[in-house]
């Protein structure tokens, strides 16, 4: 249940900060590589959600590899692959979330930040 609230919220945000020029587009912008990195060569959908043609598998890896232990929340194979990490303390936490997209071929990272 609470992977799915941080899902929808993390889509919430994404929908959302699609308008450009707000302070809070910047900041939630800032706090995604500084908490997090951006996958290598991914691109960007809009300013929190990016897409690469390498596997899930392969991001997962970098992801699981370079966040701190211990933050991956969620890790669910079906109906469609997916794995929520979240990083931080306090009030402000981000949540990254990696799922293999139902487009072939592709897999999508999605940076929300996530408020107590």
């Amino acid at each position: 249940m609470r992977t799915s609230r941080i899902l929808a919220l993390a889509l919430a945000i994404t929908a959302a900060g699609c308008s450009h020029g707000s302070a809070r587009n910047a900041a939630m912008t800032a706090s995604a590589p500084s908490a997090a990195p951006v996958y290598p060569g991914a691109g960007a959908l809009s300013e929190r959600a990016y897409s690469t043609s390498d596997s899930f598998d392969t991001v997962y890896a970098f992801y699981n590899k370079s966040l701190p232990t211990g933050s991956e929340r969620s890790h669910v194979m079906a109906p469609q692959e997916k794995a929520v990490f979240l990083v931080g303390s306090g009030n402000d936490q981000l949540s990254v979330t990696v799922t293999k997209s139902p487009i072939c071929c592709r897999t999508l990272i999605v940076f929300a930040v996530v408020k107590a």
